[in-house]
């Protein structure tokens, strides 16, 4: 969902008069400049990745018009179409001021980012697991065959193009590998803990649907 807002523009004129004449003065046109922006979301879980996108029309500008956006998070960048990652939850306003020949025009947003805790349950019921999308704990539950209970770690998490990632970092002696496809609202997932030969798997087909097993 892309959110814009009004631009204010600021213009200004320069009148030169010939020395000597009498009543004759020339009005050099003024800058006149008009801007947009968007997100390619306002909201969404942490960590969350934010395309950020800008443009400007400068008329009788000398100029290029120049682009700096504030994050509303302490950061900031000086490229027109920039990508943003916000790791902590909270509500932010991100602002670009685009800039030319002295005048300024502006756009505002906002941003929600949160943690949550996803639910993923397989639909045969077999395991099931529980992950914090901002600290990448989960927890893991086998439900039948060998081996049955419940196993925990820290994964490294990331978002990339509408899918959500979990994956076991190195030297563990489990693997996990779980993916949650937001565009289709489901997860596939693997699990592998070597020392105890667990393997199990998750097709959860709609992980809205799922009772509330997190903790």
């Amino acid at each position: 969902m892309e959110r814009k807002s009004q631009s204010l523009s600021l213009a200004f004129s320069i009148v030169l008069c010939l020395v000597g004449s009498v009543g004759y003065c020339l009005a050099q046109t003024p800058c006149t400049l008009d801007c947009t922006a968007s997100a390619s979301a306002d909201s969404g879980a942490l960590p969350l990745e934010i395309t950020f996108s800008g443009s400007a029309t400068s008329t009788d500008c000398v100029d290029q018009p120049s682009f700096s956006w504030d994050f509303g998070d302490g950061n900031t960048s000086t490229e027109q179409n920039p990508v943003h990652v916000y790791s902590n939850a909270g509500n932010y306003t991100w602002t670009l001021t685009v800039t030319a020949d002295g005048v300024t025009c502006m756009q505002t947003g906002t941003i929600s980012a949160a943690s949550f805790d996803l639910t993923i349950l397989d639909d045969h019921g077999r395991a099931f697991a529980c992950v914090n999308s901002k600290t990448g704990d989960w927890s893991y539950t086998v439900m039948e065959g060998q081996n049955q209970g419940t196993f925990t770690g820290e994964g490294n998490i990331r978002w990339r193009s509408g899918i959500f990632e979990l994956t076991a970092p190195s030297g563990v002696p489990w693997m996990l590998n779980l993916r949650w496809y937001t565009q289709f609202d489901a997860a596939y997932g693997s699990f592998i803990y070597y020392a105890y030969r667990v393997r199990s798997s998750i097709n959860d087909a709609n992980v809205n649907n799922n009772p509330n097993v997190c903790r």
